[in-house]
């Protein structure tokens, strides 16, 4: 959101802007301060996303009132990071770009996927990478340069194992203790030429589901060791799965077009 707009628009908005004496140098705590009273208040609240959208060009149009509901939901955030003690060596963080990010059930841990085609485990509590798993020494599916690239994991079985999709490589099954492949799981990709990690997501139950450019949904039962069943892909790209244990019901989107 441009600061220059929120200030214009809290401006407008009237009497509830007046906001505490804080420090000059602190501008974010100054801006939180003035925007808490309208938070507060559905009706100011409302008008400042009017405010915003009159003044504003097209993305103020499509996202003014999603950027003042995430301002508002995260007002009490602390801003200090929790770890602020990232190693920026080589062999103590990813090299390139990291696609995905996920806690462990018990939220000891982080596990990352990166395009350096590695995976990292991270301590919750120290910020530091205790261990990291190469994918790309692993055999491809197929070879090319891309190959080992880490798009998606996710932890299964009580966070003993990680589920990991990488670019024309099998979905693995890495055991978290040893960092070594202990299954494969079924995937058929949609075309020949496909190449990309499916999306996965797992379940404290116990299933994982794994899909992506209209290949499908496979649900594979990781206790039984078996594919539960399969649901026909959509004509565009799968964006996402979500399943939910305590319904029992699976989410899906795709691309529009």
């Amino acid at each position: 959101m441009k600061l220059q707009l929120v200030l214009a628009s809290l401006l407008i908005a009237g009497s509830a802007l007046v906001a505490p004496a804080i420090a000059d140098d602190d501008p974010e705590a100054a801006l939180r301060e003035r925007f808490r009273p309208i938070c507060a208040d559905q009706a100011v609240r409302d008008k400042l996303v009017a405010d915003m959208i009159a003044q504003g060009g097209e993305y103020e149009q499509a996202t003014a009132k999603w950027d003042i509901d995430i301002l508002c939901e995260q007002i009490d955030l602390p801003t200090d990071p929790v770890n602020d003690t990232a190693d920026p060596a080589d062999d103590a963080t990813h090299t390139n770009w990291i696609y995905d990010a996920r806690w462990s059930p018990d939220g000891t841990r982080i596990a990352t996927a990166g395009r350096d085609k590695t995976v990292r485990l991270w301590d919750a509590a120290t910020g530091k990478s205790f261990q990291r798993l190469d994918i790309g020494a692993l055999e491809p599916a197929r070879p090319d340069d891309m190959a080992g690239t880490v798009r998606h994991v996710r932890f299964l079985d009580g966070g003993k194992s990680l589920v990991v999709t990488a670019d024309m490589h099998p979905v693995r099954v890495l055991d978290i203790e040893t960092g070594k492949p202990i299954a494969e799981l079924p995937f058929t990709p949609p075309a020949e030429g496909w190449f990309a990690g499916p999306l996965i997501e797992t379940t404290a139950s116990g299933l994982v589901l794994i899909g992506g450019d209209g290949a499908g949904v496979t649900v594979y039962d990781w206790a039984a060791k078996k594919t539960r069943y399969t649901l026909p892909g959509t004509p565009n790209e799968t964006a996402q799965l979500a399943a939910s244990d305590a319904t029992g019901l699976l989410a899906m989107t795709a691309s529009a077009g």
